[in-house]
């Protein structure tokens, strides 16, 4: 987990900050990037919604600041993405040494779950490029039912 502090804004690269009560932050990518707004406020295109405030306000309001959820805090669609690619790959492997080995009914159980959860974890990824779908708990409650339809262990 990384912590931000004053005057050390996120890089760009980083859409999407928890505070320490575990709001989740979005930064207005398009619009000013400078600018942070709660991940449930509706944003008008072009221009900066009276919610928004400046990385210095976030962090002197609501701060400390970090990257990832606070311990105990939600799982977001990127976690949920990490763990179907984690689970996916021993699961290839494990396909290879069945056929290796001539057990093709394993092997075959082994593939349709590896398929299972790299799907699942290919469209999460794509979801969870969404500052607001990335921790929206219907679709995180929704992809948790289906990686666990696909056996991946949470």
């Amino acid at each position: 987990m990384t912590r931000y502090a004053i005057p050390d804004p996120p890089p760009a690269t980083v859409t999407q900050v928890w505070d320490a009560e575990g709001q989740v932050w979005c930064r207005l990518e398009h619009e000013d990037p400078s600018m942070w707004v709660p991940w449930d406020t509706p944003t008008d295109e072009g221009h900066v919604t009276e919610e928004a405030i400046t990385w210095r306000d976030l962090l002197i309001d609501y701060g400390p600041i970090c990257d990832r959820p606070p311990e105990g805090g939600t799982m977001t669609l990127a976690d949920i993405a990490a763990r179907c690619h984690s689970e996916a790959l021993p699961l290839r492997e494990a396909a290879t040494y069945a056929t290796a080995i001539g057990n093709g009914k394993i092997a075959q159980q082994a593939i349709d779950r590896f398929d299972a959860a790299d799907a699942l974890a290919t469209l999460l990824d794509r979801l969870a490029r969404v500052p607001a779908a990335n921790s929206y708990p219907p679709y995180v409650d929704a992809a948790r039912r289906l990686a666990r339809l696909a056996g991946v262990d949470l």
